[in-house]
């Protein structure tokens, strides 16, 4: 079959398809088709071709200016795509899409076929020669009655589809990553980081919290026995040169070193105790580091490794 000839509706907003010989499409009376042939990322000569079979839903294919005609030279001619996995300029310089798509490929270089951004000194290496599923879409929702996980690495197997070994890189485990903006900076608001785990978290500042209260009682410790100093340095006397005799406590230091220390021993320890028995175990712990508790660091339904 010819090139932008396949059997797709001829409706006027709706773009012909060039396709392979041994493409079989599935076209609807709308602008969504199945395309089930092999890999491909744009042209009939692109991708992996015979060494991957490949499936292809598409909606809304050359978005936002669908067409099935085109006017040139005041003759009308047909208007057959590829597939547009990302943005294209066309002869006319109008900027088009294929606006949804799910993609199967047996064997496919997926991050590029789709522009991916990857940086393997920070994050896992692009997909190369890989069986692989793209979701592409203005928004995705997966949505689920009960629970929704992500995996990597099937336990009992440790082979690709190809019969390689999964760890024969070096990279080890491959895990999940979240980008936004599809941009990988070593620094910056773009910068890729491991995920914070609750858990070791709460660990950590515990520990931190422990340290605290032991400083407490330090400073609780080093408040008594200044206090202790403060009140011999206010009461000292000195033996006088009649006759050895005690001479009295200094009249201005003896009553403004009891007073003051009284007061300030009553004011430290009584802060500190409260930071000791209340504020961190009590304020600082229950309130972010107990799983139950409103304000607990960790969230209350998504868990990662």
């Amino acid at each position: 079959m010819n090139p932008g000839t396949s059997p797709l509706n001829n409706n006027r907003t709706i773009p012909g398809y060039i396709e392979r010989d041994d493409d079989l499409i599935i076209q609807g009376k709308t602008n969504a088709s199945i395309i089930l042939g092999r890999d491909r990322i744009d042209s009939e000569f692109s991708g992996y071709g015979y060494k991957a079979s490949s499936i292809d839903l598409v909606v809304g294919r050359g978005s936002p200016f669908c067409r099935g005609h085109k006017i040139v030279e005041g003759v009308e001619e047909r208007v057959s795509l590829t597939p547009l996995m990302t943005f294209h300029q066309t002869n006319d310089d109008v900027s088009v899409v294929d606006a949804a798509r799910i993609y199967m490929s047996q064997r496919a270089d997926i991050d590029d076929y789709l522009n991916l951004t990857t940086n393997p000194a920070i994050s896992m290496p692009s997909s190369v020669a890989k069986s692989a599923i793209a979701l592409k879409a203005d928004d995705i929702r997966i949505v689920s009655n009960y629970g929704i996980r992500l995996i990597t690495k099937n336990e009992e197997v440790n082979l690709d589809s190809k019969g390689q070994d999964i760890f024969n890189n070096d990279k080890g485990l491959v895990g999940i990553e979240l980008i936004a903006g599809n941009k990988i900076e070593t620094s910056g608001i773009y910068s890729l980081e491991p995920i914070v785990k609750a858990y070791k978290t709460r660990a950590t500042f515990e520990h931190l919290a422990d340290i605290v209260v032991d400083l407490a009682n330090i400073m609780v410790a080093f408040i008594f026995r200044q206090t202790e100093f403060n009140i011999a340095v206010g009461t000292h006397t000195h033996s006088s040169p009649f006759f050895g005799i005690s001479t009295s406590p200094s009249a201005e230091l003896f009553p403004q070193a009891i007073k003051n220390s009284i007061e300030n021993i009553v004011t430290d320890i009584r802060e500190l105790q409260l930071l000791i028995l209340k504020e961190v175990p009590m304020n600082f712990k229950m309130t972010h580091l107990i799983p139950n508790s409103e304000e607990w660091i960790g969230s209350f339904h998504n868990k990662t490794n």
